[in-house]
C-alpha cells in the first residue's frame, strides 16, 4: 500500500496546460505571447527567455562583468545554484551575511562587501519573502553597483507596489519544478532599468536556437502525476531522483526556453496567481499556530511587502533541523533548508574573495531552518496534521542551541 506523502513544494499544473505543452513541442510557438506578458506584468524594458533560472542568473553576471569588476556579492545562505551561476560566469565572489530574523541581507555585511569592491550585488527573495529593495538600491548607488534581483522563488510576491522581480537593475525569474509558475523548466532575465539594458543586450547574443522541449514536457507530466500525495512517496524513495535534496549542479551553457515550456507557462499563468493567494492563506494559518509553541520562531516580514510563500520557513529555536524533522514531519512535507552556507560549499571555495570570513547569520539559518508546505495539494486534514505536529511536545531531551552548521553535509 502506498502511503500518503506531501511534496515540500508544488507547481500548479493541469491537463489543459500539458496539452498546450504538447502543442508547443510539436511546433506551436508561444514565445512572443510569453515575452509580451512578462514585459507587461513586470514592467520590464527587455526580456530574455532561458532554459532555467540558473541560466538567467549566469547570463546576468556574464553581461554585468563585461563593463564592471568581476567581483560579485552573493548572500552566504541560499540555493546552491547561486554558486553554480557565479562559477559559470567565472566571477570572483564576496559573500555577505544574512539577517536570521528576516533572511534578507545583513546591512553591515552587505555594505562591507560593497566597500571591498563588489560591483554587482545579487539579492535573493528567499522562499518567496521579498527583501525591501529600496534600501538595497540606495546602498548600491553609493558605490555605483549593479543590483541583480533573484526572484526565482518569488512568483506571487509583491513589493514597492509591483511584483517581486521588478526592483533590480536586472532581475531573474525561474519556471522550474516546484516554482510558483512552471514550464517543467525555464527562466527569464529582465532589464528593469537603463543600467540593465546593456546586460540583457549582451546576454541575448549568448542564447540562440530553437528547442522543442520534449524533456521539459516529460518533467512537467511526471510532476503533474507523481506530486500527488497519494503517489509522491514512490519517486521520493528513488535516491537517484534526489527529491527534496539540495544538490550542487555543475554549470552548463545557457540555452533558450523551449517551445513546450513557453506554452506551459502561458497556459498556467492564471492558475499560478490563484495558487499564490492560496499559499498565503495557508501560511497565515500555520503562522498563527506557530505562535503557540516556544519551539519555533517565524521569519519577520516587513509590513510593506506581500510574500509569495513558495514554502513557509520556520526556525527551530534550540534544536537543529536535522533533529526536529522526524519521519512524520517529512511525510507531511516538512523539509530542511539549504544544509550548508555558501562559504562552506567546497565547489565555490576557489572563487571566494573572503574565504576566511565567518557568517554567523547564514550558519545559524543553515542549521536551524526548515520549511513547511503551503501549496494547493494540502487539504483540511493535512493542515490539521501539520498543526498537530507543530504543537506536539518533543519526545527527546532538548540539547543546547547549535549556532553553526557543523555536522551537516551537502548532497553534492
Amino acid at each position: 500500500m502506498i502511503g500518503r506523502m506531501q511534496p515540500p513544494a508544488h507547481s500548479p499544473l493541469n491537463l489543459p496546460a500539458l496539452a498546450a505543452g504538447l502543442s508547443g513541442a510539436l511546433g506551436t510557438d508561444a514565445e512572443a505571447r510569453l515575452h509580451a506578458r512578462i514585459r507587461t506584468f513586470w514592467g520590464a524594458r527587455d526580456v530574455i527567455l532561458t532554459d532555467c533560472g540558473t541560466s538567467a542568473l549566469t547570463l546576468a553576471l556574464l553581461g554585468a562583468i563585461r563593463t564592471r569588476s568581476p567581483l560579485i556579492a552573493l548572500p552566504a545562505y541560499g540555493c546552491y545554484d547561486l554558486a553554480t551561476a557565479a562559477i559559470g560566469a567565472r566571477a570572483r565572489v564576496l559573500l555577505y551575511d544574512i539577517d536570521p530574523e528576516t533572511l534578507g541581507p545583513d546591512t553591515t555585511s552587505l555594505r562591507n562587501a560593497l566597500k571591498s569592491g563588489a560591483s554587482i550585488v545579487v539579492i535573493v527573495h528567499q522562499y518567496g519573502i521579498p527583501v525591501e529593495m529600496e534600501a538595497v538600491r540606495a546602498h548600491a548607488a553609493e558605490y555605483d553597483a549593479l543590483v541583480v534581483e533573484d526572484a526565482a522563488q518569488a512568483i506571487g510576491a509583491r513589493l514597492d507596489g509591483g511584483p517581486a522581480g521588478a526592483g533590480g537593475h536586472v532581475s531573474v525569474l525561474s519556471f522550474g519544478r516546484g516554482k510558483g509558475l512552471s514550464g517543467g523548466n525555464g527562466g527569464a532575465l529582465l532589464s528593469n532599468h537603463a543600467a540593465g539594458d546593456a546586460v540583457v543586450r549582451y546576454a541575448r547574443q549568448l542564447v540562440r536556437g530553437i528547442r522543442p522541449g520534449w524533456g521539459d514536457l516529460g518533467r512537467a507530466a511526471a510532476q503533474w502525476l507523481f506530486s500527488r500525495p497519494s503517489l509522491y512517496s514512490l519517486p521520493a524513495k528513488l535516491p537517484f531522483l534526489q527529491l527534496g535534496a539540495t544538490v550542487f549542479h555543475e554549470p552548463h551553457r545557457p540555452n533558450p526556453l523551449s517551445r513546450a515550456a513557453a506554452q506551459l507557462i502561458v497556459r498556467g499563468w492564471n492558475s499560478a496567481q490563484a495558487a499564490a493567494a492560496r499559499r498565503r492563506a495557508t501560511a497565515v494559518r500555520l503562522l498563527r499556530t506557530i505562535q503557540h509553541s516556544t519551539r519555533w520562531r517565524t521569519v519577520s516580514v516587513p509590513a510593506s511587502v506581500t510574500p509569495g510563500y513558495l514554502r513557509l520557513p520556520v526556525i527551530a529555536v534550540k534544536e537543529s533541523c536535522s533533529v526536529v524533522l522526524d519521519h512524520q514531519a517529512r511525510v507531511l512535507g516538512a523539509a530542511p533548508g539549504y544544509p550548508l552556507p555558501l562559504h562552506r560549499l567546497p565547489q565555490l571555495a576557489g572563487q571566494l574573495a573572503n574565504p576566511d570570513e565567518e557568517f554567523p547569520g547564514a550558519s545559524t539559518v543553515a542549521a536551524h531552518l526548515f520549511t513547511l508546505p503551503t501549496h494547493t495539494l494540502l487539504d483540511a486534514r493535512d493542515l490539521e496534521r501539520i498543526e498537530e505536529w507543530l504543537l506536539r511536545e518533543p519526545t527527546f531531551e532538548t540539547g543546547a542551541r547549535i549556532p553553526h552548521a557543523q555536522g551537516t553535509r551537502a548532497m553534492v
